[in-house]
């Protein structure tokens, strides 16, 4: 995960059952996430919109300052998006420490607020045009026709064989000019029975004989043997 694409960083958890380790991971993951958010709440704008006034319960305009741009997540497929929204969901009322001392598992301190924000980066993942969450896999298909059922496109590995020119030239390589560096195109001899003379023969007689009247088979069969030498 990351910004950079020559320095990514690598989160995992060596034993998921661990909850230290879980919380530790997430205490990673918020230094990394956390931080990218806040750079976005540097430009703000002002901006006018309706609220409730508590005392009188009328619609009455409020100025507020809204964020200029907003951040975005890519998770490399759907199954991704759940994640990050199930995960939102069970860190957001993690208690801390200093919400609770003499907790036997505390939660570091910025695990909550990392689980509000994945919970709305999730809630936003559904909006179109102006979604936080996104899936790497929706954007490719959106902008490139694969040829490949919907559950094809949901692998990353399949959906994406032309993201980079060192791929591209691999396909080619490997299947031709003519599959446009597809995958599962590859070049492979002609089989079957319309490139082997023998092989077209034999279905051809197969087929003669599987479309030949039933009454035509016994007169046939019975000239046969009619013609043949007496046996005793």
């Amino acid at each position: 995960m990351g910004t950079d694409r020559d320095a990514p960083r690598l989160l995992v958890v060596p034993q998921p059952r661990d909850r230290d380790l879980r919380f530790a991971f997430l205490a990673e993951l918020a230094d990394v996430v956390l931080p990218y958010v806040d750079t976005y709440a540097d430009v703000v704008e002002a901006a006018e919109r309706s609220e409730t006034d508590p005392e009188t319960g009328k619609r009455v305009k409020v100025e507020v300052e809204l964020c200029a741009d907003a951040p975005q997540l890519i998770v490399p497929s759907r199954a991704g998006v759940e994640f990050v929204r199930l995960l939102g969901r069970s860190t957001r009322f993690r208690r801390t420490a200093e919400q609770e001392p003499e907790a036997p598992h505390p939660a570091p301190p910025r695990v909550p607020l990392l689980g509000r924000w994945l919970t709305h980066f999730g809630e936003r993942a559904r909006v179109p045009g102006s979604a936080l969450l996104l899936a790497l896999t929706d954007v490719l298909s959106r902008h490139w026709a694969t040829g490949q059922s919907s559950l094809e496109d949901q692998h990353l590995g399949r959906c994406s064989p032309g993201s980079t020119p060192e791929v591209r030239r691999a396909r080619r390589a490997r299947c031709g000019p003519s599959c446009g560096g597809m995958p599962g195109a590859a070049r492979v001899p002609a089989r079957g029975p319309g490139h082997r003379p023998r092989l077209r023969q034999q279905a051809a007689r197969s087929r003669h004989r599987a479309l030949r009247p039933r009454a035509d088979r016994p007169r046939r069969r019975r000239g046969r043997l009619g013609g043949g030498r007496p046996t005793r």
